[in-house]
């Protein structure tokens, strides 16, 4: 997937996030555009995470 592709992934996916959810969300896009390339544990976490719990996100969103 290329990164155009992903972005706008990312995009359709934050349009059907919860409004209460958006400011955690942005929070942590800020610390990982914060963070170095070998601090990426919480980014693997994160998609370790959203990758276990994909359907359960989708339903919540709708």
């Amino acid at each position: 997937m290329t990164a155009i592709e992903i972005k706008a992934e990312i995009k359709k996916i934050v349009e059907e996030v919860p409004e209460e959810s958006l400011a955690e969300i942005l929070d942590f896009l800020k610390e990982v555009k914060n963070q170095s390339v070998g601090h990426t544990q919480q980014s693997d976490n994160f998609k370790a995470i959203m990758n276990k719990h994909r359907g359960l996100l989708k339903r919540l969103a709708q």
